[in-house]
């Protein structure tokens, strides 16, 4: 991806089964290489399936943050599309669904796991409050 092989990164991330989200031992994912060397296909690409726009590095630094320190113009504007991050989050959050999805084969135990069911209640009680 360094000398601009999108494809090979399509390749790689359709294909061979790598998760977009890897890290570097200094903690830069594929988006925050895809910024440091000006490529914005390789960002959409990466966008579009499902990686963590908002993840820092090892210096604390996003993908848009190293964009703008670079003065890359177009990765600016890939990266803060909104229709392109709005996909990005429905896309995670329909991977995440489908995740945790009960098959049809495979019907939940009744009655429902108590530490479920305390977490979901934590969960609304939580969102109340911090909203009044």
């Amino acid at each position: 991806m360094r000398g601009g092989h999108s494809a090979l990164l399509q390749h790689f991330a359709t294909n061979e089964a790598c998760s977009v989200n890897t890290r570097d031992k200094n903690g830069a994912s594929p988006l925050h290489i895809a910024a440091e060397f000006n490529q914005p296909k390789a960002a959409q690409f990466l966008m579009r399936h499902c990686a963590f726009v908002d993840a820092v590095d090892a210096s604390g630094r996003s993908a848009l943050q190293i964009a703008n320190e670079r003065r890359w113009r177009e990765m600016q504007r890939v990266l803060q599309d909104h229709a392109l991050l709005f996909w990005n989050r429905a896309a995670r959050a329909n991977k995440l669904y489908k995740a945790t999805e009960v098959s049809p084969t495979r019907l939940p135990a009744y009655p429902p796991n108590p530490t479920r069911l305390t977490l979901t209640l934590t969960l609304t009680l939580t969102l109340t409050l911090s909203l009044t």
